[in-house]
Order: C-alpha cells, then sequence, then structure tokens
C-alpha cells in the first residue's frame, strides 16, 4: 500500500482511500465488521485526507445520493441529510425506527421547498417552480414530474402506515430499501 501511495498521483490516491472509507463503511452496516473497531474520528482522519488529495475542502461532504455498479454489485451512497438522521438507529437494528425517521426527513424537505408538507398538496403545477425550479418544458419533463410527484405520495402513505402502528422488528435488508427509496425521493427535490 505504502507503494502505491508513493508512486500514485495525488488524485488516484484520494480517490482510492474515499472509496475505502466507503467500503468500510458500508461493511459495517452490512454487520460484516464491527463499528467498535473504527472509530469515528479516525474514518473522519483518514476522509479528510482523501478529500484533500483530491482538492476539496476537508470535512465537506456532498449533500447528495450517489451510486456504482461493479462486479454485480451496486452500492448506493445515501443522500446525507438521510443517513445522518438514521445512522445511528440503523446501527442499533432499529430498522422499523429508522425507515420512520428517514421519511420523516423527506417530508421536512418537502415542506421547505413547497411550503407543503403532504406529497397530495405540494405537487401541484403551481408548485413545479418550487419544487423543481421550471415548468415541464416538454411530455417527458412533465411525466417525470409526475413520476416524482408520486414517489412522494408512495413516501406520504408508507410513512402513514409506520406511523400509525406500533413499532415492529423489520428485516434490515427490507429497510435498507425502503430508507434508499426515501434517500431517491428527497434528492430528487434537492437538485433544481
Amino acid at each position: 500500500m505504502r507503494g502505491f501511495w508513493l508512486a500514485a498521483d495525488d488524485k488516484t490516491v484520494g480517490k482510492t482511500i474515499i472509496k475505502f472509507i466507503e467500503y468500510i463503511e458500508n461493511q459495517i452496516l452490512i454487520d460484516n465488521l464491527k463499528k467498535t473497531d473504527f472509530p469515528e474520528d479516525r474514518i473522519k482522519a483518514v476522509q479528510d485526507i482523501g478529500e484533500r488529495l483530491l482538492g476539496k475542502k476537508a470535512g465537506k461532504k456532498e449533500n447528495k445520493s450517489q451510486a456504482t455498479f461493479q462486479n454485480g454489485n451496486i452500492n448506493i451512497v445515501l443522500q446525507k441529510d438521510i443517513f445522518d438522521h438514521v445512522q445511528k438507529l440503523l446501527n442499533d437494528g432499529h430498522y422499523f425506527n429508522a425507515v420512520e425517521e428517514a421519511y420523516k426527513i423527506v417530508r421536512k424537505k418537502l415542506k421547505d421547498v413547497s411550503g407543503k408538507e403532504k406529497a397530495t398538496d405540494a405537487f401541484s403545477a403551481s408548485n413545479y417552480e418550487k419544487i423543481f425550479g421550471r415548468q415541464p418544458v416538454n411530455d417527458a419533463e412533465r411525466d417525470f414530474f409526475e413520476g416524482v410527484k408520486f414517489l412522494h405520495m408512495a413516501i406520504q402513505f408508507l410513512r402513514n402506515e409506520k406511523a400509525h402502528t406500533p413499532a415492529r422488528d423489520l428485516d434490515k435488508n427490507l429497510a435498507i430499501h425502503y430508507i434508499a427509496l426515501a434517500s431517491l425521493a428527497y434528492d430528487l427535490i434537492n437538485r433544481k
């Protein structure tokens, strides 16, 4: 590894360090590694080094979701606001509550953007400027806006189901899928 660090350019080393940290964080999430073996302050310090090598301001992470596909595996980095809010619940195995909290963050963002918390109220044509930054310019874009609306309506109704029933055991895999859906919904109204 030292030989690689010495031979490779800063950008390549920085990318490798960031991807290695992402790998460790994902392995912790799926219980392949113990969080106690990787203290947060050390993870942060290593991540800052990687970001500095990439020329980014250390400690400032982009606030959007990202996905990669490699060797038959899809790796999704969740939207930062959502992940930061639910990470402890996930680590502690409170999957039902993590899903409910992720949905709350999406609804709060929708209210911040549109003035309405409920998707059924927020996604009127008069709110498209607030949500998307413009009115749709063609049928394809109109369909996209409608798709985002229905995704947020699904979040609204799935959140209602969680909010009005007692917490119960929820499969970790299903919870992560629900949270990834919330991350996508958040991300789609966070880009203009």
